[in-house]
């Protein structure tokens, strides 16, 4: 399920620094948070883990500013005071605690360096679904990220690498197939052995844009240290099984999509 969130600013047009993820992560887990206090706490500290691997199997977009905005050294200063936010889980309990969220708290605060953001909730609405087939068009609400691992050969342990699309091709459908089918074990519980993958993104598009269509988002750490992921912002096709494409919409496609990553849209036409 998929809802639409409509926040109106409380101060007018706003400043919307560039990498906010993690404090609509942290907006996000304080709405389930103050619905189901025991389940926001699974939710962060565990998750749902299969092979060894755990999943929180929601994912959110970028806010969408409804209006005109220009970009500063600090981030998007927008003329406007409306944004959109789509949050979307197959998980009807997680679902069902931040639509309770929102109605218990009808604002959300956007907390971090300098001053909050706070928003009230205007609008909530549920988004149907596509007609899911086997090959299908996307865009992205919010940019692709996938990783591997690999020994450190300083520590010995494995420590995350990330995939570049044009350098790892083969690795990164790869990985993008495998994150999918072992969250469709999670959700119906069963295996799945999809006959055919492909995953490309438009390649008309990456020539318009001169191959460059990765942005670099930079999260907060408990170590104090910022994480950067080099993520992939593009249109694709992918080809498989349907029911794993509706895994990809509804929890997301790629991996760290808790973070806002991986968020996908239906796209109607090619650009």
């Amino acid at each position: 399920m998929r809802l639409k969130i409509t926040m109106q600013s409380r101060r007018g047009g706003f400043l919307l620094p560039f990498n906010y993820n993690y404090k609509l992560m942290s907006a996000l887990y304080h709405l389930i948070y103050s619905s189901d206090q025991a389940y926001s706490l699974f939710l962060h500290n565990q998750g749902f883990v299969h092979k060894g691997k755990p999943f929180k199997l929601f994912t959110f977009s970028e806010l969408k500013i409804n209006g005109p905005y220009r970009v500063t050294k600090e981030g998007l200063q927008t003329k406007t005071d409306q944004v959109a936010w789509y949050i979307s889980t197959p998980v009807d309990r997680s679902l069902e605690n931040i639509v309770l969220g929102i109605f218990n708290n009808n604002s959300i605060e956007l907390k971090g360096n300098g001053d909050p953001l706070l928003f009230n909730v205007i609008g909530v609405e549920t988004m149907p679904g596509p007609d899911f087939r086997e090959t299908m068009r996307f865009k992205c609400l919010s940019p692709i990220f996938i990783d591997t691992f690999i020994d450190d050969p300083v520590t010995g342990r494995k420590k995350s690498w990330t995939l570049n699309y044009f350098r790892d091709r083969e690795k990164f459908v790869k990985n993008i197939r495998n994150n999918l089918v072992l969250k469709y074990e999670i959700i119906h519980k069963q295996t799945i052995k999809p006959a055919t993958f492909r995953f490309t993104f438009d390649e008309d598009y990456i020539g318009r844009k001169k191959g460059k269509i990765t942005s670099l988002i930079i999260f907060k750490a408990k170590s104090g240290n910022p994480i950067k992921l080099r993520c992939f912002n593009a249109p694709f096709e992918v080809e498989t099984n349907p029911e794993l494409i509706r895994v990809g919409y509804e929890c997301g496609f790629g991996s760290k999509n808790t973070n806002g990553l991986g968020m996908v849209d239906q796209a109607t036409r090619k650009p």
